[in-house]
């Protein structure tokens, strides 16, 4: 069985935590109950699971938005200061993802249990073996800063393979960042460049914001809350969680950070993946969710923002099905788009309340299950059809690993 999920962003406590204990927790329940159910195979005899793989599909941690980065100190510029603040940031936010790390270190070290199977293809209620457990984790575009420093020699010291994809022959699993027009050309530097735009909100926006708040008339719960839920969105939907906002000294601190931002962003100059400039175009766009009255929402420049949405991958030429962890589940359509899989990031309707997962319960299936784990809600777990696989062996491979 494959388990792919994306977007956890850990972080290391300063602007925001990232995703609660408690979901880890529904998550791994979740995880139990689809391993057992995997069991129940098409012919309706019962078979055990022997193995399972989760693949962490990028962001499981956030580099990015820490008050680390002040100054003129910043994760793109490379060099000692920069490769230092990094690991600082890394070693804070992997003590605030010890549990869901030391969970998934058990399940590597002692396997999940599943019910055994009779000699007629049923469960044995009181009887269990331990299906194989193996972890994988992917760079993202907000964990990138980290990688190659301390995370990956954390990582390294619990057995869990960091790299760029997964594979088998039946899907491929990347972070999928290339889609997303913030996020620069792909193949760029990891450092000593210029910032992506997304990594320009994201340092020079929200951690601004997020550092005007702690001298603002605002309690503290709803100042963290605030930043949570943009630090969990898609940067385009930011203004929109700040228009939701009634306090007015929220909004007054957003519109400085949104003018800190676009001087900024005039000076360094932030990199996407379009043809023209849109940082003025952007700028009002994010200004206009700190004035609802004035409806900017109508009046920023469509054009420009719509062409900063992620895209589906182009140019798909196998039968695989993708598993994309940064872009969201409705992207623009174009005629070149892939024929099937699944996007795991936010949608624009709102941030993640939980990270994304969808687990393939039969090697070479062509169904996917999403993993409805959020206890908050009483919603049914999603099954999407989508494009036939290849091959029927699901023999996992790292491309490019670190």
């Amino acid at each position: 069985m494959l388990v792919v999920t994306a977007n956890w962003a850990i972080a290391d406590g300063t602007v925001h935590g990232g995703t609660p204990n408690a979901t880890a927790r529904a998550f791994f329940r979740e995880l139990r109950r689809t391993a057992w159910r995997a069991g129940f195979r098409h012919d309706g005899r019962y078979r055990p699971v022997d193995s399972i793989q989760i693949v962490f599909a990028g962001d499981t941690f956030d580099g990015l938005a820490s008050l680390v980065w002040q100054g003129d100190l910043r994760p793109w510029q490379g060099g000692l200061r920069a490769r230092s603040a990094a690991e600082k940031i890394a070693a804070a936010a992997f003590r605030r993802g010890t549990r869901l790390l030391a969970q998934l270190g058990r399940l590597r070290r002692d396997g999940l249990s599943v019910p055994r199977a009779d000699d007629r293809g049923r469960p044995l209620p009181g009887t269990a073996c331990q299906a194989a457990v193996s972890v994988f984790c992917l760079v993202g575009d907000r964990d990138r800063v980290l990688d190659g420093h301390w995370f990956a020699a954390v990582a390294g010291r619990h057995g869990i393979p960091i790299g760029t994809e997964w594979s088998s022959d039946a899907v491929v699993v990347r972070h999928g960042e290339e889609c997303d027009p913030l996020c620069g050309a792909a193949g760029r530097p990891a450092s000593r460049r210029p910032p992506t735009l997304a990594e320009s909100l994201t340092v020079d926006l929200l951690v601004d914001f997020s550092r005007r708040l702690q001298d603002a008339p605002v309690p503290r719960g709803t100042a963290a809350a605030v930043t949570s839920r943009l630090a969990m969105a898609a940067p385009l939907q930011m203004p929109h969680t700040i228009a939701g906002c009634r306090e007015p000294a929220i909004r007054q601190a957003w519109q400085r950070s949104v003018r800190h931002w676009h001087s900024q962003a005039h000076l360094t100059m932030p990199e996407a993946a379009v043809p023209h400039d849109t940082v003025d175009a952007l700028a009002a766009w994010m200004e206009a969710g700190s004035d609802r009255d004035r409806n900017g929402f109508h009046h920023s420049p469509a054009a420009a923002i719509d062409s900063l949405h992620p895209r589906p991958p182009r140019r798909w030429s196998d039968s695989r099905v993708f598993v994309l962890g940064h872009p969201a589940g409705r992207m623009q359509q174009g005629a070149e788009a892939a024929p099937g899989g699944f996007c795991l990031g936010p949608a624009m309707a709102g941030a993640l309340s939980v990270p994304a997962a969808v687990a393939f319960p039969v090697s070479g299936s062509q169904r996917g299950i999403w993993l409805a784990y959020d206890t908050s809600t009483v919603d049914r777990p999603r099954t999407i059809h989508v494009a036939p696989c290849g091959g029927k062996s699901d023999e996992p491979g790292i491309v490019d690993a670190a």
